[in-house]
């Protein structure tokens, strides 16, 4: 997941506030992910989350929502792009891999439209255990 025109953001406002959104997403995150999620900044703008049992496409979608409803209190023209990659309890991948696919499906929902919090189609990746 990364934060839609972030450079623009941190040249145009300068990096304290740049910094302040970045601290203002993690908040967020943190405020709505279960105890069982994994969630750390990636890099730059990225975060990466780890959302065990949450294979129902609606319960992504729900998350993302609630992220970018909390995220819309503080900062109205702040959007997110997301790319998701599913993997399940008899699937695993290389983390590479699921990283790589993940970015990907970012960039491809950022691509294919100017809406908030652009989603990825869920790609399933794994190999078969």
């Amino acid at each position: 997941m990364d934060i839609n025109e972030f450079k623009a953001i941190n040249d145009n406002h300068g990096h304290p506030h740049g910094d302040h959104i970045l601290r203002a997403v993690g908040a967020a995150i943190k405020k709505i992910s279960r105890e069982e999620d994994c969630c750390f900044r990636y890099g730059g703008d990225e975060f990466c989350l780890i959302l065990p049992n949450c294979q129902e496409e609606q319960a992504r979608e729900r998350y993302v929502n609630r992220l970018s409803a909390e995220i819309s209190q503080c900062f109205k023209n702040v959007t997110l792009s997301v790319g998701i990659v599913q993997t399940g309890p008899d699937k695993y991948g290389e983390p590479d891999t699921l990283i790589r696919k993940a970015d990907e499906q970012m960039y491809a929902a950022k691509k294919a439209s100017k809406i908030d919090d652009r989603i990825g189609d869920a790609v399933d990746v794994g190999k078969t255990a």
